[in-house]
């Protein structure tokens, strides 16, 4: 358990300054940026029920042409679709409600399985894909309510 919130912390703790390193590293259109970062936790040894993929979606946006430390607003929204009980069953014969966790409280689930965070990025999006994201994440909950694990 010290293990999975100690690597918890890390990645929170280095995952803002590297999509900092990142926006300054580039170069921006319009004094914004668009980033994604794709993580997935699993236990070790890897059992499904323990295991899930995840992405947060990064909007940057600054005054002027070229970000400066201390002046990026960051606007995150992150998909991480999850049975309500957080309770994996990939060999369910029944799909069951979900929803759509934050991006804090799906590392809280990983913690609480002694779990490892991975994370892959940030990477440089297109404007067009951030939104298509968006209106995923919006429309997730709407369709149908339910999720099977399969």
């Amino acid at each position: 358990m010290y293990r999975a919130r100690n690597h918890a912390s890390r990645l929170c703790f280095f995952l803002l300054p590297a999509l900092t390193l990142t926006m300054l590293a580039g170069t921006a259109s319009a004094g914004e940026g668009f980033y994604v970062m794709m993580m997935a936790y699993q236990t070790i040894p890897n059992e499904s029920r323990y295991s899930h993929t995840f992405g947060t979606y990064v909007h940057a946006t600054w005054p002027g042409q070229e970000p400066e430390p201390g002046t990026v607003h960051l606007e995150t929204r992150t998909i991480s679709w999850l049975p309500e009980t957080t309770n994996l069953r990939p060999l369910a014969l029944h799909p069951e409600c979900g929803r759509n966790f934050g991006l804090e409280e799906t590392i809280r689930v990983a913690q609480g399985f002694g779990a490892r965070v991975t994370l892959w990025g940030p990477y440089r999006i297109e404007p067009e894909l951030y939104e298509r994201r968006l209106r995923t994440r919006r429309g997730i909950g709407k369709r149908s309510g339910t999720l099977q694990n399969v």
